[in-house]
């Protein structure tokens, strides 16, 4: 999932890149986040955080925080 966003960063919009690398920079801690906690400590919007999780291919938050978990836990 990090690789996933990573190579996604070139075509998000400024304030998803911002959700997009306070996640890479706090992969365990997005996990555990609410679509709150991850909008207050990227800097954007609650919608945007929903956005991010839709232009990485996924259906919304709950979505994204179960993949990522399941991404770090692998080997």
């Amino acid at each position: 999932m990090l690789v996933e966003i990573d190579h996604a960063l070139g075509r998000l919009s400024p304030s998803e890149r911002k959700v997009a690398e306070w996640v890479l920079a706090h992969p365990r801690e997005a996990t555990k986040s609410t679509v709150a906690a991850v909008s207050l400590a990227a800097g954007t919007s609650e919608p945007t955080v929903i956005r991010f999780c839709r232009s990485v291919g996924l259906s919304g938050f709950r979505e994204f925080t179960l993949r990522l978990a399941e991404s770090l836990s692998r080997p």
